[in-house]
């Protein structure tokens, strides 16, 4: 089976902004339903996987923007699995997005597979995952960030309630959510100045339906450092953008 995946669609006013470009959360959003796609195609889909007590985790995401396309754009999503072994306990999946022969985003993802039995990740040869044709090509984003900033006394902090259309299959605030809530800190008169370059979440914990979360932003040099914390101070999610100005 093909370890790879790829479709064309527009850019519909659903995916655009303000700017009426792709919003920067909704790349990830398109990333990410390429993976459900192609994990159906490969008969490892959400619905077979909680059949069988699992659930896709992604663990981090890192992704390069070189130019969010425009409404009505045509673009081509790729997607396809790194190589992995039946023993690994995570491996990688890569994307890009094109306009013609023009690549406008790339990103790479580390994810997992989770027993709800075990209550912890297992090896991936517990996904049964099928035999499949890998392509040799990774994509060229900065390697994944160590993230060790607790937040300071400085940050601007912000809070989020987790409602049901934050939710996913997984029953916990779905990762594109969390990229939205981050995002939506940002008053729009310097969201319009802004151009994002890269774009990284690490996950830690989930949030929950009816939690309220902390986001804490701190500006840095060239972007913004994001920290959700649920509300027993545990660390949700920690997320930083790399952008540059108009």
């Amino acid at each position: 089976m093909q370890g790879f995946y790829t479709k064309e669609f527009l850019i519909s006013t659903s995916l655009t902004d303000v700017k009426s470009t792709l919003s920067p959360d909704k790349v990830f959003t398109i990333f990410q339903d390429m993976a459900s796609e192609h994990a159906e195609i490969l008969g490892i889909g959400g619905y077979v996987m909680m059949d069988r007590g699992l659930f896709w985790m992604t663990i981090r995401t890192r992704i390069r923007a070189y130019r969010l396309p425009k409404l009505m754009e045509k673009v081509k999503a790729l997607t396809w699995l790194a190589p992995f072994k039946d023993r690994d306990i995570r491996s990688n999946r890569y994307y890009r997005l094109y306009a013609g022969e023009e690549l406008l985003a790339e990103g790479c993802t580390e994810w997992a597979v989770y027993s709800f039995e075990k209550k912890t990740v297992v090896r991936l040869e517990e996904a049964h995952m099928p035999q499949i044709e890998f392509l040799p090509e990774e994509v060229t984003v900065s390697k994944f960030s160590r993230f060790h900033n607790e937040p300071a006394e400085t940050d601007e902090v912000f809070s989020h309630k987790v409602v049901f259309s934050d939710v996913d299959l997984g029953q916990h605030m779905n990762n594109c959510a969390y990229v939205r809530a981050m995002f939506d800190t940002i008053e729009l008169p310097e969201y319009k100045k802004l151009t994002p370059a890269e774009m990284e979440i690490c996950f830690r914990a989930p949030s929950l339906p009816g939690e309220t979360v902390s986001i804490h932003r701190r500006k840095e040099e060239d972007g913004y450092l994001f920290t959700v914390m649920k509300p027993d101070g545990a660390e949700s999610a920690i997320g930083r953008l790399t952008l540059c100005v108009r």
